[in-house]
């Protein structure tokens, strides 16, 4: 079953709290100033005005809109002379919103003609001023309360996606350096077996051909038996010790190890068990990750991001990336993109963007394969 996020409620929650402040006069409880269907159609423009800026992902247009929903609510609330009472929380629904929409200095301006309006819908209402300064007084509170709530939400967003950003950043370094830390021990062992027994080794092997100079027949057979095991020694740990040096580092564990235990992201890594990269190769692969995911969530402001990586047959190995967050039909990289571009160019990989549905990435490391055998 797929689970709807907390946006889409918290829009349907606003939508409704809207149109229920709206019944008396939907419904003709309340008859407004204007022509009922004049009345009703502001309000549906209303909406979709709304709804529009919503939908804008900080556009210029989605301000115009936005404002233009207030000013088609400041109508509403003053062709509705003894509703304004219900009809006033649509300004504290807007005044809440206006934090995501536009820049601080319009959300003043909102909360100020809201509480102009309100007051000027009192005033026609009753000719009491204690009433009028009680209840504009009241819903000027309640925009501040619900606008300053929003903004509070808001730097706790970006406090928990820096956080987040930069748990993935650690996450990536503590990864690279325990695979250079593994490496170098695998090095330094590999280095003491050959420096110790393998010298040791190759001392035994020829005092034993020294030996097989011997006049007695039967030590000589014994002393051909021994140098060829001796032999056979030396090769087998000449072999260890280079397959050491080349043994590449799990490469599931360690891109799965940079986006582990990201809360705001639902991230899925996926390697084909036979890929194999060496250290420079797994490098790349986890920096361009770390990057995959620190951008999905920056930029993107993904909900899902899926990375897989497999290996082709001519060797090539191929990580795919995407998201279902905010696309481009032109995606211009920024510097952490370029950077990751940078580290593929320089081990003579490519990568491609692609902003069509959500944000992908297809980045390729021609041969990888071959260079782990081959080393």
């Amino acid at each position: 079953m797929t689970k709807i996020p907390a946006d889409y409620w918290a829009g349907l929650a606003m939508v409704a709290v809207v149109v229920g402040a709206a019944y008396p006069v939907l419904f003709r409880v309340i008859d407004p100033s204007i022509p009922y269907f004049i009345w009703v159609g502001v309000f549906v423009g209303m909406l979709a005005a709304v709804m529009l800026s919503l939908l804008s992902d900080g556009q210029r247009w989605g301000t115009v809109m936005f404002c233009t929903s207030v000013v088609a609510s400041w109508v509403l609330l003053l062709t509705t002379v003894g509703s304004s009472g219900f009809l006033a929380i649509i300004s504290v629904v807007f005044a809440a919103v206006s934090v995501y929409l536009v820049h601080r200095f319009l959300v003043g301006c909102v909360i100020l003609g809201n509480t102009v309006v309100l007051a000027l819908a009192s005033y026609l209402s009753s000719a009491n001023t204690m009433e009028i300064v009680l209840v504009t007084g009241l819903y000027l509170l309640l925009q501040l309360g619900t606008a300053l709530t929003s903004l509070a939400i808001i730097r706790e967003q970006d406090i928990r996606k820096r956080l987040s950003e930069k748990n993935i950043e650690l996450q990536a370094a503590g990864v690279l350096l325990e695979e250079s830390t593994r490496t170098a021990e695998r090095l330094r062992i590999s280095r003491d077996l050959h420096d110790s027994i393998g010298h040791k080794l190759t001392v035994l092997s020829l005092e034993l051909e020294a030996a097989r100079h011997s006049e007695d027949e039967d030590a000589r057979k014994h002393i051909d038996k021994a140098s060829s095991v001796a032999r056979e020694v030396l090769g087998d740990l000449r072999t260890t010790v280079s397959e050491m040096r080349e043994e590449p580092g799990d490469l599931t564990a360690a891109l799965r190890g940079v986006v582990d235990g990201i809360p705001s992201l639902d991230i899925s890594v996926h390697v084909e068990d036979h890929v194999r990269a060496q250290e420079e190769v797994q490098e790349v692969l986890v920096r361009a990750v770390q990057e995959i995911a620190t951008n999905a969530m920056r930029h993107a402001e993904a909900r899902k991001l899926r990375i897989a990586v497999r290996e082709d047959e001519d060797g090539t190995v191929t990580l795919e990336a995407r998201d279902d967050g905010r696309g481009s039909a032109n995606p211009t990289p920024g510097n952490g993109l370029l950077g990751m571009i940078e580290r593929f160019d320089a081990v003579g990989g490519d990568v491609a963007l692609d902003g069509s549905n959500g944000f992908g990435i297809v980045a390729r490391i021609p041969g990888a394969a071959q260079r782990v055998s081959a080393t």
